[in-house]
């Protein structure tokens, strides 16, 4: 199911990028698996939020932690190439087309790193 806060074209892309992970234990089972609770928060805050950040109910299992923790790994990863290229004068939209991400994940990259920068 695509989230609210997600475009056709970003959930496609979103898809495409969900697919390269190396294992299937890796591979997220929803877009809102691999949400951050700030962006969670700030799209509920416009009614476009119909998920659950990190995609886990209740307690989470010990064989997910190492595959939870791996995808934050390559989030923060990607965050920061994503970031690098920003900085360099590459435009969000480019970015997200050199990555095969979707632009609210590079937008969503961008503001994380700059608020890290800030404090």
């Amino acid at each position: 199911m695509k989230p609210k806060c997600m475009t056709d074209e970003d959930y496609r892309r979103w898809q495409l990028w969900n697919n390269r992970v190396v294992t299937m234990s890796e591979m997220a089972q929803s877009p809102c698996q691999d949400c951050m609770p700030d962006f969670a928060r700030e799209m509920r805050a416009i009614d476009m939020c119909n998920g659950r950040p990190g995609g886990f109910a209740g307690t989470i299992a010990p064989h997910q932690i190492a595959s939870i923790e791996n995808r934050r790994k390559a989030m923060r990863e990607a965050a920061d190439r994503a970031f690098e290229l920003y900085m360099q004068g590459m435009k969000q939209v480019d970015v997200a087309k050199t990555m095969g991400l979707s632009q609210s994940a590079i937008s969503k990259y961008i503001r994380m790193k700059r608020s890290e920068m800030a404090s």
